[in-house]
């Protein structure tokens, strides 16, 4: 276990001591890719998996409000019209609610997961502006990129349903953006499969947003 717990950047920074109480408090699982996730009993750190928090209006527009990967945690519990699903199958470590409402007595627990709740919820609002500001296929080139930092993958599988739910857009929508990066050269898409190609050309395609999600990702 304490291999395990310097994958995720949360646990990683945590005091000696007090990373070694909280190992003894975590059990790996498994998240399988599709799975909907629900957190009121659990506290998850995502090592290789990445998880969207997708939120739903009530039209039925689902939009992606963030994803969590190995730099994050995902602690909600039940939150109406939130949901959670892993978009990449891989490890996490999971946390009972107790023992981790115990542990936030700890000032520095406390600290670096009210940090990174802060962070998430930035870069929440920051999608939001992102929505109404920027070209599809500018922010489709953020969003491929800042998967592939998370996953460490540049091969990944993404429906359109999803695509359109990262984008907060209509299915031709995305139909258009990929069509886009694609007659560039920086990725290929094909049912429900995006390969990125140009990983430099992709950056220069994609929106000033990824500078911050970046930002994010280094914020120890």
């Amino acid at each position: 276990m304490s291999s395990k717990i310097t994958s995720n950047t949360i646990l990683e920074q945590l005091p000696g001591e007090l990373r070694r109480k909280v190992a003894t408090n975590l059990e790996p699982k498994w998240l399988s890719r599709g799975q909907r996730l629900t957190l009121g009993s659990e506290v998850l750190f995502p090592l290789s998996a990445v998880v969207s928090l997708i939120d739903t209006s009530g039209d039925g527009l689902t939009v992606e409000a963030a994803f969590v990967g190995y730099e994050g945690m995902l602690s909600l519990g039940p939150v109406r019209n939130i949901k959670a699903e892993v978009q990449v199958a891989g490890e996490s470590l999971s946390m009972s609610r107790a023992a981790y409402e115990d542990f936030r007595d700890n000032r520095d627990f406390r600290r670096l997961t009210d940090s990174y709740s802060d962070r998430l919820l930035g870069l929440a609002f920051q999608s939001s502006v992102c929505l109404v500001s920027h070209r599809s296929e500018q922010r489709m080139a953020t969003c491929l990129l800042a998967m592939m930092d998370r996953s460490g993958q540049d091969r990944l599988e993404m429906t359109h349903e999803y695509l359109a739910a990262l984008l907060g857009v209509t299915r031709p929508t995305v139909t258009i953006a990929a069509r886009v990066l694609q007659t560039q050269g920086l990725i290929h898409y094909r049912y429900g499969h995006v390969a990125i190609e140009d990983t430099a050309g992709l950056e220069q395609a994609a929106c000033p947003c990824l500078a911050e999600i970046r930002q994010g990702l280094m914020h120890h």
